[in-house]
């Protein structure tokens, strides 16, 4: 079981709960699509603010379901590594080509990619915000016409504790 420990609160939540509760984007309610989450029942534990995991996730739900084509599958993966906790985001969408790819995390930067998306172009520079401020890491793997996956990884042990306060 993968656990986010509050910051500012001793209470801990459990990832799969976390996973099963979280509030879906209107872009997938919208566009009827279903995200197919996955996170093994032994996961383990991550120290984490709650508020923040959750924004990520609904952020990088709301721009896979944005971006992939109607009928499409969103994925969201949980996985323990041997010294950190990832949150993969897959979609099937038109992907990111790579002159726009290099762009994708700077503030108000913002691409339709013909799509219906319509950012502000905050939400990955935001993401990628709240990802280091744990200390963890943010890749992006796009390939154009098959889809992208946006991987966050957030560490485990000491350098979560240290950078997570």
């Amino acid at each position: 079981m993968l656990t986010v420990h509050h910051l500012n609160n001793s209470r801990s939540q459990r990832v799969l709960w976390l996973l099963e509760e979280l509030e879906l984007p209107y872009e997938i309610v919208r566009y009827q699509r279903q995200p197919d989450m996955r996170a093994p029942a032994d996961i383990g534990t991550f120290i984490a603010d709650e508020r923040r995991v959750r924004q990520i996730l609904f952020n990088l739900l709301a721009n896979a379901a944005s971006f992939s084509p109607p009928g499409g599958t969103v994925t969201l993966l949980a996985e323990r590594r041997v010294d950190a906790v990832a949150f993969s985001v897959n979609d099937r969408g038109p992907g990111i080509p790579p002159d726009v790819l290099e762009k994708v995390f700077d503030w108000f930067e913002t691409h339709s990619l013909g799509s219906h998306h319509r950012g502000t172009g905050i939400g990955l520079s935001l993401v990628r915000s709240f990802v280091e401020l744990h200390g963890g890491t943010i890749t992006i793997a796009s390939v154009v016409g098959e889809g992208t996956t946006v991987t966050c990884t957030f560490p485990l042990g000491e350098a979560a504790r240290l950078t997570a306060a």
